[in-house]
């Protein structure tokens, strides 16, 4: 006969399994995504700190400043980003600032527009056409008065070629009496970052990415909110990182966003 044996398991009942199901599926996911939501607003908002904090403060740069900002795409999980918000339509400097065009239909760009990429950058003053909103897409960029002054007599000696292909194409020369476009403000701030067209460098990106990565990496020590709410069961401080926000753009911007990012590592 054999021995009786004392046998005792211990385990989880139904409703316990279930509930558990519930935490670790629901709950302690709900959770974890706040946090991260917290650090990845909380480095976004850092980054624009730190680079608005190294631009210069000339009227140069004051649209150009103002313009950054924290931006989101996506609502469960967003990806946070610093980006400039998209310049207004305002006229031509002359002396200053040069115009470039790329086609509206990148597909099937338009022949007049081909030439004027060709041709470009353009002096306002050497403008052959304007071309309409609906097959271009006109933008300016801050240079020098001698960069502006070396273009224009380059396009002024090379202006009987450009002259006959455009009206190869059948567009009439008509200079406009002014013309309107927004600053390219990706060139602004590559310009200034790596001192082109001679222009003095003031590095205000890579240093403010290296500034974001030892701040946020501090705040692991440093914030007291963002410990309890990975140590501290009963902190219920996160719930409100859920509601996080930042203006929406759609993800394509994110991915050029990416683009100019990988230009400045």
């Amino acid at each position: 006969m054999a021995k009786p044996s004392v046998d005792i398991r211990i385990g989880p009942d139904m409703n316990a399994r279930m509930t558990m199901d519930m935490i670790e599926q629901g709950f302690l996911q709900l959770r974890s995504e706040a946090v991260q939501r917290y650090v990845v607003y909380n480095a976004a908002k850092i980054m624009l700190e730190e680079v608005v904090s190294r631009i210069p403060t000339g009227a140069d740069y004051a649209s150009y400043r103002s313009s950054l900002r924290m931006v989101q795409s996506g609502v469960v999980n967003p990806v946070f980003a610093v980006a400039a918000e998209p310049a207004k339509v305002e006229e031509v400097d002359g002396a200053r600032e040069v115009i470039y065009f790329k086609p509206k239909n990148a597909r099937k760009p338009h022949p007049a527009v081909k030439l004027l990429m060709q041709y470009q950058p353009w002096t306002a003053d050497t403008l052959p056409f304007k071309p309409p909103a609906s097959i271009a897409l006109t933008s300016k960029r801050k240079v020098s008065a001698r960069e502006v002054d070396g273009l224009r007599e380059k396009l002024l000696k090379s202006r009987p070629e450009w002259t006959k292909a455009f009206k190869a194409e059948g567009v009439k020369i008509a200079p406009p009496a002014k013309t309107e476009a927004s600053t390219d403000l990706a060139y602004t701030a590559l310009r200034l970052e790596y001192g082109l067209g001679g222009s003095r460098s003031v590095a205000h990106w890579r240093p403010a990415l290296v500034a974001t990565q030892q701040r946020v990496a501090a705040l692991f020590e440093s914030d007291d909110q963002l410990a309890r709410a990975m140590l501290d069961w009963d902190f219920d401080g996160w719930k409100a990182w859920r509601n996080l926000s930042a203006p929406a753009v759609p993800g394509t911007d994110i991915e050029s966003f990416e683009e100019f990012q990988d230009k400045i590592r």
